[in-house]
């Protein structure tokens, strides 16, 4: 499978996951590892797009912030 291909795949499983648990859990907030790997925000931001509620990057988590 094509490097492309397999991306797309991702991006798609996280969307649907991220939109389910947003559905279930709507006031619930998680660890995404969008603080911990700068390359994480364009990905997370791409896969919530159009989801209720989204993606917000925060602060980083205490025991990282240095």
């Amino acid at each position: 499978m094509e490097l492309s291909r397999a991306l797309r795949m991702v991006a798609r499983l996280a969307k649907a996951g991220l939109a389910a648990l947003r559905t279930d859990f709507p006031q619930m907030a998680w660890h995404t590892l969008g603080g911990h790997l700068t390359d994480a925000r364009a990905f997370w931001n791409s896969v919530s797009a159009g989801v209720l509620g989204g993606y917000q990057q925060r602060d980083l988590c205490p025991h990282v912030d240095r």
